[in-house]
């Protein structure tokens, strides 16, 4: 028998702004949450609580009413004959496919446009994996630069997995980051082109982001890939050490620095962070001596990534 004496657990009807965009338990609390207390960041919630529509039976029953006149179609995907044929001028690449399939599919009896990355269709997946693996043995075996992905399916990972795998308070935010990606695509998707600290941080966070979404029983098949972006950022080590520091530079050095934690591979780990560290407090004394101009949104930057700098050498000092 319940005691009526125990009060129910009050339930939380609106989260805060922060939490609902990382779908993370909101406790309610005013002026701040405990989530957005415990990462120091501001919390704010919607002036306006909105509403769910209505519920997926009442959204079926409509789509089914609008569409009776309509006729049903079933989905309707590339087989492998179509495929033969539109590549049959010669294999296209991963980063030659078409970006969608607008082919019709049914839901609740509607027909509607069909939209989904066509590197990801069933019935081509293990044969595009099997042809950007093979770009990548050939790549490595020349010594050479792995391609990167498709720039739809690059942009999809990043997006779903920049907020797990660049710790708070992030040394870059991911609007900056973006720009990078997107003008390392719009540069070379197969080479660093004009920036290797660019191509290098892009490279790298799409490791990063490869192996945090990878399922668990796929490593043999998806690892290689993932690998490669990392090899294709330690590729231009040398020269981002061998050149002025940025704190572009510094960035992509930590995100290699965070992959070679993952792997595990410690001596890399400890190498990396150094130079990255040596890397901040060149440009500290070169700001210091006024060499160098300095905003304040720069030092503000500076800050950031020299705390997380400090958290990784810190963690490389008890390797």
């Amino acid at each position: 028998m319940v005691d009526p004496t125990i009060e129910a657990p009050s339930r939380i009807f609106i989260a805060c702004a922060r939490c609902k965009a990382r779908k993370r338990k909101c406790d309610g609390d005013t002026p701040r949450c405990s989530n957005c207390v415990a990462h120091n960041t501001e919390c704010n919630y919607a002036a306006i609580r909105r509403t769910r529509g209505p519920g997926k039976k009442g959204r079926g029953a409509e789509i089914q009413e609008k569409s009776t006149s309509e006729p049903c179609d079933t989905i309707n995907t590339p087989d492998n004959a179509d495929l033969s044929a539109a590549n049959a001028a010669g294999r296209r690449s991963p980063n030659e496919v078409s970006s969608t399939d607008v082919s019709p599919m049914l839901l609740n009896g509607k027909k509607i446009p069909f939209i989904f990355p066509h590197f990801f269709l069933s019935n081509t997946f293990a044969q595009d994996i099997s042809t950007f693996k093979s770009q990548i043995r050939e790549a490595t075996s020349k010594g050479g630069f792995s391609p990167l992905m498709p720039l739809h399916m690059s942009r999809r990972l990043i997006e779903i997995a920049f907020e797990d795998i660049i710790p708070e308070p992030h040394f870059i935010n991911f609007e900056s980051f973006m720009q990078l990606f997107e003008a390392q695509y719009a540069d070379n998707a197969s080479s660093p082109g004009q920036d290797i600290a660019r191509w290098a941080l892009v490279n790298g966070v799409t490791a990063l982001a490869g192996r945090f979404k990878m399922l668990p029983g796929s490593e043999d098949d998806l690892s290689p890939i993932h690998l490669s972006f990392y090899r294709n950022a330690r590729l231009v080590l040398p020269q981002l050490i061998g050149q002025d520091p940025s704190l572009l530079s510094v960035r992509a050095i930590l995100v290699m620095a965070m992959f070679a934690r993952g792997i595990p591979d410690a001596k890399t780990f400890t190498m990396l962070v150094k130079n990255a560290s040596d890397q901040l407090e060149t440009l500290e004394r070169a700001w210091s001596l006024t060499i160098l101009p300095l905003t304040m949104s720069q030092r503000e930057e500076f800050i950031r990534v020299y705390k997380f700098a400090n958290e990784l050498a810190q963690e490389a000092n008890q390797v």
